[in-house]
C-alpha cells in the first residue's frame, strides 16, 4: 500500500520517495490501525502499483538496497516488478535485520533496534519512516564494524519471489 525510501547521492544529499499504491481490495481495520493508513486516504491518494513501481525504480536508478528484513521486503518488490514487466536496476541488497542477528544484537526488530540507539522513528510501519530509521540502523552498523554488512544478490530473490508470487497470488493480480 505504500512505496519509501530515502536516498543519498554522492555530495551526502538526502532525497526521498513515497508513494500511496491503491490495493486490490479494503484495508482490513489490524492495517489502518497498524500503519495509520486509511482506505479513505488510498481512495485520495494512491495510485496504480506500476505507476508508484515505475517512479520508485527511476529514483533509485542503480542504488544499492538497504532495508530492514529482505527476506519480506524484496520478494514482494521483484514478484511486483515481474507482474508489472519491470526490470530491475539493482544489484546489491544489504539487509539490516541479518546484520542485527549476525551481531547478536538483543531483539533485532526494527522498533527494538531503533530504541536502543536513540534513532528517531516517528510514524513506525509507515514506508518512508521505516526507510529514515533503516538507513540510520544502516550508518551506526556501518560505523561499529563489528561484521561486515551481509551483501546479498537482488537476483539471488528470484526464486523466493516466485514461490513468494504463488503463495500472495490474491494480491499480485493485475
Amino acid at each position: 500500500i505504500e512505496i519509501g525510501a530515502v536516498k543519498i547521492d554522492t555530495d551526502g544529499i538526502e532525497h526521498y520517495f513515497q508513494k500511496l499504491v491503491t490495493p486490490l481490495g479494503p484495508l482490513s481495520p489490524k492495517i489502518e490501525s497498524l500503519t495509520g493508513i486509511t482506505n479513505k486516504l488510498l481512495e485520495e491518494e494512491g495510485g496504480p502499483l506500476k505507476e508508484a513501481l515505475s517512479s520508485f525504480l527511476e529514483f533509485s536508478e542503480n542504488a544499492k538496497i538497504i532495508a530492514h528484513n529482505t527476506q519480506f521486503d524484496i520478494p514482494w518488490l521483484m514478484t511486483s516488478m515481474i507482474r508489472h514487466q519491470l526490470s530491475a536496476p539493482f544489484k546489491d541488497i544489504i539487509c539490516t535485520l541479518i546484520w542485527a542477528k549476525n551481531n547478536k544484537e538483543r531483539g533485532c526488530s526494527l522498533g527494538a533496534l531503533t530504541k536502543r540507539y536513540g534513532i528517531q522513528h516517528e510514524n513506525a510501519h509507515r514506508a518512508l519512516a521505516d526507510a529514515i530509521a533503516t538507513k540510520e540502523l544502516y550508518l551506526i552498523f556501518e560505523n561499529k564494524k563489528t561484521t561486515p554488512a551481509p551483501i546479498a544478490a537482488f537476483e539471488e530473490f528470484r526464486k523466493n519471489s516466485e514461490q513468494f508470487a504463488n503463495r500472495y497470488q490474491a494480491y499480485f493480480q493485475p
